[in-house]
């Protein structure tokens, strides 16, 4: 995923890319519906990140943080598996579509089986919404037409308040996105719009497992300096003590500080790159092996590139 044109200090690669591993379904019923009710989710889905990634490179594409190329499988369709390519494009770029293209058909080429190809447009611009490429020479004509999702059409008072009482973690990735590009880590509107989107999961009827997750996905895009993480985490202590749900203060390493991982020590983890590589040659599913492994989406993909190598 392409960097927003925003401070280095915020990350908005590393949510999206999790979201995706770890809340896939949801990402369908959320943003590409009718295409959710076609994909039979009893069957495994399979990530397909390091042929994708290997393809990037042969291509001299660059690299997309949050690009994702994933096996799956259709209703009534048997055995028969389909691909399904997205990419999350994050600023406008004049080359996006022929990017798009050129991912489909090498994807295709590799593969030779059914894809569909998707984009999330996670820009600030109102009016750039590239949908297709088309290359004409003569008589000749080939053409991509792709769908698209702009974040920015969640960008009013209405839909921002409908995304915040919804239970599909996108939704609260999305509101979380859009606030991030409205402010600064050192904005005193940032901690409120953050305290508010935080308080708004107790109110959900979600699992603690699920509000603890959704709120590590709020806590990397909506950063905050030091100053206000400190006021962040004090109203949020109080609150879940007028709650009675200490669903996040009491978890130490949920992710406040952005250091969240550093005290971890190395041995440890070594033993779980070990893991990891033993699950890669073994080929197990992508987004099993960072649940099992717990490593980070940066340090499995080195692990990959590794495997690739040898």
């Amino acid at each position: 995923m392409a960097k927003l044109d925003k401070t280095a200090r915020d990350d908005y690669d590393s949510p999206w890319r999790e979201a995706l591993a770890f809340y896939l379904h949801d990402f369908f019923d959320f943003f590409f519906p009718k295409i959710s009710k076609k994909i039979d989710w009893s069957r495994p889905q399979v990530f397909l990140d390091a042929t994708l990634r290997q393809m990037e490179r042969e291509a001299k594409l660059g690299r997309r943080e949050a690009d994702a190329l994933i096996r799956l499988f259709q209703v009534d369709g048997g055995e028969a598996w389909v691909l399904v390519h997205i990419e999350i494009q994050a600023q406008p770029d004049p080359d996006f579509a022929h990017r798009m293209f050129i991912s489909h058909y090498r994807i295709y080429d590799s593969f030779r089986r059914p894809l569909c190809s998707l984009a999330i447009l996670a820009d600030k611009s109102k009016t750039w919404r590239p949908k297709s490429y088309t290359r004409q020479h003569w008589d000749t004509t080939i053409s991509l037409k792709f769908p698209t999702r702009k974040l920015q059409d969640y960008n009013t008072p209405e839909r921002l308040a409908r995304l915040e009482k919804s239970t599909n973690p996108f939704a609260h990735l999305v509101a979380a996105t859009l606030y991030a590009q409205q402010t600064r880590p050192d904005s005193p509107k940032r901690e409120q719009k953050k305290s508010h989107l935080v308080r708004k999961l107790y109110n959900l009827g979600l699992t603690q497992e699920r509000i603890r997750h959704f709120f590590k996905l709020i806590d990397w895009v909506l950063t905050l300096s030091p100053p206000l993480t400190k006021v962040f985490k004090d109203k949020l202590m109080q609150y879940e003590e007028e709650k009675k749900m200490p669903y996040i203060t009491s978890i130490e390493q949920l992710g406040i500080e952005k250091g969240r991982q550093e005290g971890l020590q190395e041995g440890l983890r070594e033993g779980l790159r070990d893991v990891a590589r033993r699950m890669l040659s073994m080929g197990s599913d992508r987004a099993f092996i960072l649940r099992v492994s717990q490593l980070s989406e940066q340090e499995l993909e080195a692990l990959e590139k590794e495997q690739e190598t040898r």
